[in-house]
């Protein structure tokens, strides 16, 4: 038997896009981005919690769901968050022909994380500390990660961010421990900001470490009154994408929806956001 698909999802799953925000402009580290990205921006109004749950499909029919609450408390903001992806309909065949499957079996990626993000006189700091769960087939790991980030507000709009991701360990499978894909960004976004508009424009460099490779990030949301547009591109040596997601935020709820366009011909990556205020 193969478990190609492992490499399909295995640690992988922690780089793909947690929303339809991160989807739709790109992974980004300064204001403007994605608290998955860079932990200091973790963000809550005063008040109630924020509750947000994410559904979609990466490449290859990859399932993701995330669930998460973010609470202000004093300065600080806290996140909860379960962060699920995998496929359900892998096929177990021995080594020869067959023309159907012996059975079906899974393989997914779960974590269960907390964050927090605090305010310094020199911008605002993060952390988000997760534990791991992989399966597939009959093997499984288990560990643990950490994600540090950094950001801070310039004068005239301009804004900075910086991240690590995924520092941590995994416990062995079948032969040996799968490795964590760390992953190092950086980046500037810049915000005008008009009577009845707010133009966002983000830029970030990342440099991978599994597989080692580096990926340039554009992302763009014009905000009109409650109505947003989203627009990204991003490339490597040897992929690109386009993606474009629309939203609306009304009080205290929130609806947004992406879909991304890619060189790689193996699905169309798409997912819907949605999120409520409580009292």
């Amino acid at each position: 038997m193969s478990f190609s698909p492992l490499m399909a999802i295995g640690t992988q799953f922690l780089v793909l896009p947690a929303g339809a925000v991160e989807l739709a402009m790109g992974s980004h580290v300064a204001f403007g981005g994605s608290a998955m990205i860079n932990p200091a921006l973790i963000q809550a109004p005063p008040g109630g919690p924020v509750l947000s749950f994410d559904t979609g499909y990466w490449l290859g029919d990859i399932r993701i769901s995330n669930f998460h609450l973010n609470q202000r408390i004093g300065k600080s903001t806290v996140r909860f968050l379960i962060r699920y992806a995998g496929l359900t309909d892998l096929e177990f065949r021995e080594n020869k022909p067959l023309d159907d499957p012996q059975a079906f079996f899974p393989a997914f990626g779960l974590t269960l994380e907390t964050g927090f993000s605090y305010p310094i006189a020199a911008g605002q700091v993060g952390f988000s500390v997760r534990t791991l769960y992989m399966a597939i087939y009959d093997q499984y790991s288990t560990g643990v990660s950490l994600d540090i980030g950094y950001t801070k507000l310039f004068r005239f709009g301009w804004n900075a961010g910086i991240s690590f991701l995924n520092l941590g360990k995994l416990s062995n499978m079948s032969l040996k421990a799968p490795e964590l894909p760390m992953r190092l960004l950086a980046g500037v976004s810049n915000s005008m900001v008009g009577d009845r508009f707010q133009n966002m424009v983000c830029f970030t460099g990342e440099w991978a470490f599994l597989p080692q490779t580096w990926q340039f990030s554009f992302g763009n949301n014009f905000r009109w009154n409650q109505f947003h547009i989203l627009t990204g591109t991003s490339f490597t040596d040897q992929t690109s994408f386009v993606s474009i997601g629309t939203g609306l935020q009304l009080g205290r709820y929130g609806v947004f929806y992406a879909i991304r366009f890619s060189s790689q011909t193996i699905g169309i990556p798409h997912t819907i956001s949605m999120s409520v205020r409580l009292p």
